[in-house]
């Protein structure tokens, strides 16, 4: 019975010896089985943090391509409601996903940066991924960017934050010194396909009533890019008002850079007792533009000729007109019977390449050829019995666009030429491509004609009315054509103006 029971302890011994020999090496086994996952997966730890490090890359690099001249952080470009984009538009992104957020009662402003949430995921190939989200946030001045990136390779994740505080956005925005009032001007970009370098933004000012602080004559009107002191190249067609009164003037503004991305935001400032006239009619024009003629002068002062606003003075003589009238931007001028052309035949005026444009106004601009622009031998556009027209001297044929304009409505157009180049030259109406075709500068022998065309000396006259006329130098693109079309002819003028500050 005794040994028995000492054989039963004995076996109990045994056992728990065993279990715990084998718990023990089960615990190891497990242990060493997690080790050699974790090796295992080192090489997708890897690759996963370099595709978080590629999703923190790619927020930088957008951040500093989308800034634009005063503003603050472009990576709230992915933050315009009207248009969202992502960083998934470059050719190494296969797919993306994007996500714009902001805060409770107000939208994410792109130029000031403020309270901005962006989300974005791309795929890098089938089973590499990063997921993006940006904050910005704007206190007392500064700036500050965050950024957290999780890569993803084969269920494996390593997540990057990186954070930045600008200190360029410490001081925050300027203020030009002397003048005690302003307004902020945000430009649409919703007619922007493409970024507009250098563009005469037509500015109009409509019965502002906040704006009668400024000085009588409109001599204290100072444009600035949006950090507040940057001056920029202006001209003021029209003024009236200031001095206690609401203000209503037409300008037209150099803006360096019209970002396709976001809207693009200016200053105008008022309120300097002291200022003196601060255009800059002749550089507010691109070198590029070899005559530009508003046709307002006898508007504003009884005149034998119309000013050209251009460093090159290409200035035009009128001949019998009758008058201005209010037109497609401030004043035109009717030319039922009269015309206008340039003084002597410049040579700034002699280009086998580049743009005309007009509007123009007409119940019936007359039989056959009627000239809106033309330079005889060289290059023009004409309405052929109300039907927009090119004539290609070298050929004696002519190009039709088989669109009539004369229903007494005010039409842009548009007509860019490469002379010798199949297909480079293409008409526009109100902004819109019609066709392209092909024609060369038979010679230059004559001066540039308003409401005349041909040789120097022939009729063609037009009747009706005939308002901006441009020449420029550069074949401009059809994106730059648009935007020009909008930003005269809209409501707004693609202009939002803030409050007075």
């Amino acid at each position: 019975m005794f040994n028995n029971s000492e054989r039963g302890v004995s076996l109990i011994i045994t056992f728990f010896i065993l279990t715990i020999i084998l718990a023990v090496v089960l615990s190891i086994s497990i242990i060493l089985y997690r080790e050699i996952k974790i090796i295992r997966s080192i090489g997708n730890s890897v690759v996963s943090f370099y595709a978080a490090d590629s999703g923190i890359e790619k927020t930088l690099y957008y951040d500093r391509k989308e800034k634009s001249i005063g503003v603050k952080s472009g990576i709230c470009a992915m933050c315009d409601s009207g248009n969202p984009t992502c960083p998934g538009d470059y050719p190494t992104d296969q797919s993306v996903a994007c996500i714009c957020n902001y805060s409770t009662g107000s939208d994410c402003d792109p130029q000031s940066c403020e309270s901005c949430e962006v989300s974005f995921y791309t795929n890098l190939n089938s089973d590499k991924n990063y997921y993006v989200t940006v904050n910005v946030s704007t206190d007392n001045g500064i700036s500050n960017l965050s950024i957290n990136s999780t890569g993803d390779f084969k269920k494996t994740k390593r997540a990057i934050q990186v954070f930045s505080t600008k200190e360029e956005e410490i001081s925050g925005l300027g203020w030009l010194e002397g003048w005690s009032h302003r307004k902020r001007i945000i430009i649409e970009n919703d007619y922007i396909d493409a970024d507009l370098t250098d563009f005469p933004l037509y500015v109009k000012i409509l019965a502002d009533s906040d704006m009668v602080d400024a000085l009588g004559n409109g001599n204290d009107i100072r444009f600035t890019l949006y950090d507040g002191t940057t001056l920029l190249k202006y001209e003021k067609e029209s003024w009236g008002g200031g001095d206690g009164y609401a203000v209503t003037a037409d300008f037209w503004v150099k803006i360096p850079l019209l970002s396709s991305v976001i809207p693009t935001s200016i200053y105008v400032y008022y309120g300097n007792a002291t200022a003196l006239d601060g255009q800059d009619t002749t550089n507010t024009w691109n070198s590029g533009y070899k005559g530009v003629w508003h046709l307002s002068d006898e508007a504003t002062q009884p005149a034998s000729e119309f000013n050209d606003s251009t460093i090159n003075t290409n200035d035009a003589n009128i001949k019998n007109s009758t008058g201005p009238v209010v037109g497609a931007v401030y004043f035109a001028e009717d030319f039922s019977g009269g015309y206008a052309n340039t003084v002597g035949n410049p040579n700034s005026l002699k280009i086998s390449n580049g743009t005309i444009s007009s509007w123009i106004r007409t119940y019936d601009a007359g039989i056959s050829w009627r000239a809106i622009v033309v330079k005889g031998n060289a290059y023009g556009m004409f309405l052929k019995d109300n039907i927009l027209t090119a004539y290609d001297w070298s050929t004696g044929f002519e190009i039709s666009t088989s669109i009539d304009l004369s229903d007494n409505t005010w039409y842009y157009a548009t007509e860019t030429f490469q002379s010798g180049v199949v297909d480079g030259s293409a008409f526009y109406i109100d902004g819109n491509f019609v066709k392209n075709f092909s024609m060369d500068v038979l010679s230059q022998p004559y001066s540039l004609e308003i409401a005349r065309g041909g040789p120097q000396g022939s009729s063609q006259l037009f009747l009706g009315v005939i308002d901006e006329v441009r020449v420029s130098s550069n074949v401009l693109s059809a994106d730059w054509i648009k935007f020009e079309y909008h930003n005269m002819v809209e409501s707004d003028n693609e202009l939002i103006f803030g409050d007075e500050e």
